[in-house]
């Protein structure tokens, strides 16, 4: 057995943060105890004695040993790099939004239809992989997924003559937004599989982190290889042959390179994603759920769950939307491969500070409120001031540009991590693909009902689209009060008592148990 897998879970000074006074008043008391298997593993476990056996029943926990595998990163990387895919090929279109003018003879309607079919596609679907994931498991929804990302870009490599292109295009965003459920979703769930409590919302992050990764990575990757001269794209209507086939040759080599990445990945899914690992990581992940359709019920009485959902959804749900389609409000200020460049760093921003955003939460446990309020204010000054640059009303500087924009969607977007755990928090034991498939749902209705005025023609085709930023300004503003009222509590965290080993030397040389240095009431554990 390797070294690192025998260091304590957790620093020592985190053990106060777990309420096992609180938790031996609700349930009777808490024992803790670690085993060395025969394999040579050491796992801890933990159990709940309660005053009889039918609120042991009630409570859904078992006397399950525990153990954090090493294979968990391998599996984040995977589901990391799905979202990484699903996102670039998802925001192909909105940075190269003059190009497919030149290419396809599109519209900016167009091009908000195209985004607009990951919201649309999520409604459809987000009720059956929310069940999917918590009934089948992992494997079988991430496989579907990676599948999906695969079909969706290789028909974009098909054809690029306009009307074939257009149809097989608008297919592939539906196949990919059908991948979006798994990968939005499904973070808080392989955290919660895979992931001990002082990891789970750093794991979630990391995976969240790879969508942003994607995200800025269609900014960059796009207008690189089809580069445009904007001024001839913005100012003329008519093109030369030459100019259309060089375009649609360029958007070919994308899709071709995008195809090609999706089977690696689909391919590497495919060969292993196993469900879950043979020993849960924490207390709470072996402890009943309750089934979907009576979790159902209880979410639609459950105030608190829907404080954090409308916060979450109307907020990040239009800036989901408004930051990939960046060229549409700062045309008149920069070029669109600039304006690539800064969607690039604003998303590079976001996945970076929701990294330190969730493991500051993760460190100092039961704070997540306070940051959600905190970054929510800031994120709302920061996007002002950039309404306030692109109409104009203050002076033009690139670098008030670029720094209220990524100010306002790193700290907004950034706490997307969060708001997953602490929404499976205030739900458990409420299955976590039900609550953040709600969740999620409400967000992509959020972006659908945000993208549909550009169907519009008076607005979808108007030059002047500063309306973008001020509904942006408005979401996050009305949040702020909701947030406000919002009444923390940390059902799954108040239940995972993680057993500390002081060092390497506790390991024993049999087979019998350690004791526990943290049990409550100060008996020896139980077998």
């Amino acid at each position: 057995m390797e070294s690192d897998e025998r260091k304590p879970l957790l620093p020592k000074r985190q053990t106060s943060n777990f309420p096992h006074n609180e938790i031996a008043n609700s349930h009777g008391s808490i024992n803790n105890g670690t085993m060395l298997t025969s394999d040579g593993m050491i796992v801890t476990y933990s159990h709940i004695i309660t005053n009889d056996a039918s609120d042991q029943e009630e409570v859904g926990l078992k006397d399950t040993p525990q153990h954090v595998y090493r294979r968990r990163w391998y599996i984040l990387m995977l589901f990391a790099l799905m979202g990484f895919m699903q996102n670039i090929s998802w925001n192909t279109w909105g940075p190269l939004s003059q190009s497919v003018k030149i290419a396809f003879g599109w519209t900016n309607a167009d091009v908000a239809l195209l985004t607009n079919w990951g919201c649309i596609t999520y409604i459809i679907s987000a009720a059956f992989y929310s069940w999917l994931m918590d009934a089948k498991g992992l494997r079988i929804s991430c496989v579907m997924t990676a599948g999906l990302v695969f079909f969706g870009s290789a028909l974009r490599c098909i054809t690029m003559e306009p009307r074939p292109a257009t149809f097989l295009i608008h297919t592939a965003q539906i196949l990919n937004g059908f991948a979006g459920p798994v990968l939005m979703a499904g973070p808080p769930v392989l955290s919660a599989v895979w992931f001990p409590a002082f990891q789970r919302t750093t794991a979630t992050s990391l995976a969240m982190l790879f969508q942003s990764l994607g995200i800025a990575g269609s900014f960059i990757i796009g207008p690189l290889l089809v580069p445009i001269d904007n001024t001839t794209a913005v100012n003329s209507t008519v093109f030369s042959n030459e100019t259309v086939a060089a375009t649609r040759f360029n958007i070919l080599k994308l899709m071709y390179i995008e195809c090609v990445c999706s089977i690696a990945v689909f391919l590497a899914v495919l060969i292993y994603f196993p469900d879950k690992p043979q020993l849960p990581p924490s207390v709470s992940t072996s402890s009943d759920r309750i089934d979907f359709k009576t979790g159902m019920r209880q979410l639609l009485r459950h105030w608190s769950f829907w404080k954090i959902s409308i916060s979450y959804a109307l907020a990040l749900g239009i800036s989901g939307i408004w930051a990939p389609l960046l060229s549409f409000y700062t045309l008149d200020l920069i070029s669109e491969t600039e304006a690539g460049w800064l969607g690039f760093y604003g998303s590079i921003a976001c996945g970076v500070a929701g990294c330190i955003f969730s493991r500051f939460t993760d460190i100092y446990a039961r704070r997540q409120k306070r940051v959600l309020i905190f970054l929510y204010i800031f994120s709302l000054c920061a996007c002002i001031l950039f309404s306030l640059e692109c109409i104009k009303r203050i002076p033009f500087h690139r670098g008030i540009l670029y720094t209220t924009y990524i100010g306002s969607t790193a700290s907004l977007q950034g706490c997307a991590p969060l708001f997953f755990e602490l929404i499976c928090e205030t739900a458990f034991p409420i299955a976590e693909g039900l609550t953040n498939g709600i969740q999620t749902w409400l967000n992509n209705f959020v972006g659908l009902i945000f993208l549909l005025v550009f169907l519009i023609p008076a607005i979808g085709n108007s030059s002047d689209l500063q309306w973008m930023n001020w509904t942006m300004v408005g979401a996050t503003a009305v949040c702020i009060p909701i947030l406000l009222t919002y009444k923390e509590s940390y059902n799954r965290l108040d239940i995972d008592t993680i057993v500390v080993l002081n060092d390497e030397t506790d390991a024993p040389n049999s087979f019998a148990e350690i004791p526990s240095n943290n049990s409550t009431d100060g008996s020896q554990p139980v077998a």
